[in-house]
């Protein structure tokens, strides 16, 4: 990124993804698709997940039925049992940095957005209600009739918060997710938290950690 493209980021909202982003979530969310897949005698194998990590719930039972050449049977049973062994096995762990992240941007009065893909109960039922309340924003799966990698729930989210997508700035894991900030215009991050950098080639720039992250220059102009 050059020095002209910095200048050019006056942000006054960051939008965060939440799984595999701020939470390490990813490997109980795998676990959980991988159990409710052997209902239909498929061992469902990571190389067949990660690729589709922040695809909306309904979409991705859709594309796992597809791939595996399973044919008229109910997205919402698979999703349904996915839920269910997702909420029996899940724990709540902050990469690190996070909380100092978000302390710092709340200090420096930027407002803060959460879009996930994931469906509103699941975020409410597994997600600590101080947690929640640090977001201005909180845009869900249910949230938009399309999901990520359409622009619509960071454009919501924009929205929701009173500002451009101009004045936004994305921090997205995975491919998918970056797709739909950068359709919506937004300047994305890509954090390599599950997956390596050469996943994420389309962010506008690319950190390994979200101490790194503090410390680029992009960060470093929105903080008094």
């Amino acid at each position: 990124m050059t020095k002209r493209d910095q200048e050019k980021i006056k942000a006054k909202a960051i939008l965060f993804d939440l799984d595999g982003t701020l939470v390490r979530t990813m490997e109980f969310h795998f676990d959980a698709w991988k159990k409710a897949m052997l209902h239909y005698g498929i061992d469902l194998v990571p190389e067949d997940y990660y690729p589709l990590e922040g695809t909306n719930v309904y979409e991705l039972a859709k594309k796992l039925f597809g791939l595996y050449n399973l044919n008229g049977f109910d997205e919402k049973e698979l999703v349904n049992n996915k839920e269910k062994y997702y909420l029996d096995t899940h724990k709540f762990i902050l990469y690190p940095g996070v909380v100092e992240l978000l302390n710092t941007i709340k200090f420096n009065n930027i407002k803060l957005g959460l879009v996930t893909a994931g469906l509103r109960k699941r975020v409410n039922d597994t997600l600590p209600t101080g947690f929640l309340k640090i977001f201005d924003v909180i845009i869900t799966g249910n949230d938009t009739d399309v999901g990520k990698p359409s622009p619509k729930p960071y454009l919501k989210a924009a929205k929701k918060l009173g500002v451009i997508p101009e004045e936004c700035i994305a921090v997205e894991n995975a491919p998918i997710g970056i797709l739909s900030a950068k359709n919506a215009k937004i300047y994305c991050i890509g954090i390599c938290n599950t997956v390596d950098n050469s996943y994420l080639s389309r962010a506008n720039e690319v950190v390994n950690s979200f101490e790194e992250m503090r410390n680029t220059e992009t960060f470093k102009r929105l903080i008094h």
